[in-house]
């Protein structure tokens, strides 16, 4: 529309007009808000159920099962998170952000190569958890951890093309359709586990069978329900898998490295105090998953929050928000910290049982680990919003040069209590470099434009 063509013509019927406009306006932006409010509202329903899916599904493990059921499926679900970190980095991140410039038919095909990229990731995940368990069988005689990882290879495949059609449908702003797929999920898979867990049958390996099957329902429902949002292309197939990587690489590197830092600890905590004690470290950390819809939901917001932030206001704009997002996270999640420190121990033995009494420090110290984690959220955001993609990844290496080193005895030395401590030993460490940078790259910002921001890469 022109400016002549908003341009309110004088007369006597001025006034009249600006009130019809702005009633106009202020209907349109009741209804944008009231969608947005929708959406929000969904979002964070749909990252409750997920939530609530994964807690349950360890309650009613460690309830029904002995603690090396429950340490044998923590380590299970670390090649999970590993998995998903990497899909995360290669796939739906760069999908996130690229499927926003390609409208029509181009996001089509884009949406089609991606579901390829997801398909490949999805057959080399599955070969080398087989080639890992053919291995495992010739050198080891852990039967436990050989079924979980053949359960893996079978069922990986659908957990990650869940994971694919929830990310999709959230970058398309079908976020209902999203909520709908983990509420399937969550019922299938409850109805599964409860059944196993009531006629004595449940075991780790059987979890996971039950996991891929309630994904592979909702995940198949999804592609048929979605194959008018796919167009196949070979010739954009290789293209897009390039435009991705270059996005993706620091973010690659960064999944990797947060999983040898956190992820690693539970493998060595079976290697020196077996897969009981694994289960102990598994339910302690299960308790705090009740923080996990703030954490997660605060993460998707800070994102793009901060990049409008630094837009809009410069460094010093960013600088602002960072420090006032650290203060609230600080507040929420010390009210938290406390209210584990009191009660973490009762609240352990009233959700998993009396076998697990005794662990209220450690619940402690983890939860002291993740109000750390959570402080360095709005800092490498803010990092992400100047164009220092390479923070994160390096944050990742500080906690694994931790975890390699004062972790390993730690976690000798005091069992699931030396997890909590390396953890919070990393956590830390990542913090405090990230500070650093962040000081560093508001003084650079100060003095120049925001678009000679210092090259992705360059060291301290």
């Amino acid at each position: 529309m022109t400016d002549d063509q908003t341009t309110l013509s004088p007369g006597p019927n001025r006034f009249s007009s600006v009130a019809t406009v702005w009633a106009r306006a202020t209907e349109i932006g009741r209804a944008g808000s009231l969608r947005a409010m929708g959406k929000g509202a969904a979002t964070v329903a749909d990252q409750a159920v997920v939530s609530a899916t994964n807690f349950v599904t360890g309650v009613i493990i460690g309830r029904a099962c002995s603690k090396d059921e429950l340490g044998f499926y923590m380590l299970g679900f670390t090649i999970m998170l590993f998995a998903n970190g990497i899909q995360q980095a290669l796939i739906l991140s760069p999908y996130i952000v690229f499927s926003a410039k390609r409208p029509g038919a181009g996001l089509r095909r884009y949406t089609g190569s991606s579901l390829i990229h997801q398909l490949v990731l999805c057959s080399i995940t599955a070969l080398v958890l087989a080639l890992a368990s053919f291995i495992l069988s010739l050198v080891n005689d852990s039967q436990r951890l050989n079924a979980i990882l053949w359960a893996l290879a079978t069922v990986m495949p659908f957990i990650l093309l869940r994971e694919f059609a929830r990310q999709v449908s959230f970058a398309r702003l079908q976020v209902g359709v999203a909520l709908l797929l983990d509420c399937g999920a969550f019922v299938v898979q409850m109805g599964g586990l409860l059944l196993l867990a009531h006629i004595g049958a449940l075991s780790s390996s059987r979890a996971y069978w039950i996991i891929g099957g309630a994904c592979s329902v909702t995940s198949l429902v999804w592609v048929v329900w979605s194959r008018h949002a796919f167009v196949f292309s070979l010739d954009h197939v290789l293209p897009d898998l390039q435009q991705n990587w270059r996005l993706a690489r620091w973010l690659f590197g960064s999944s990797v490295g947060r999983a040898a830092s956190s992820q690693m600890y539970p493998w060595i905590l079976t290697a020196f105090h077996g897969a009981a004690a694994t289960g102990v470290l598994a339910a302690c950390r299960g308790i705090l998953f009740a923080a996990n819809p703030f954490l997660i939901g605060l993460q998707n917001f800070l994102g793009p929050k901060f990049a409008h932030e630094f837009h809009k206001n410069g460094s010093g704009g960013l600088y602002r928000a960072t420090v006032r997002a650290v203060l609230v996270i600080a507040a929420v999640m010390g009210v938290f910290c406390l209210a584990m420190l009191l009660f973490g121990g009762s609240i352990l033995t009233f959700v998993y049982g009396a076998k697990y009494a005794g662990y209220g420090l450690v619940i402690a110290v983890l939860a002291l680990a993740q109000l750390v984690s959570a402080v360095n959220a709005p800092i490498t955001s803010s990092l992400m919003a100047m164009e220092r993609t390479d923070v994160e990844f390096k944050c990742s290496l500080a906690a694994v040069v931790v975890m390699s080193t004062i972790g390993f005895w730690l976690v000798k030395s005091y069992g699931p209590l030396g997890v909590g401590y390396g953890l919070l030993a990393g956590a830390v460490a990542s913090t405090t470099y990230g500070w650093i940078v962040f000081n560093r790259q508001r003084r650079v910002g100060s003095t120049s434009s925001s678009a000679n921001a210092i090259p992705v890469g360059e060291e301290l």
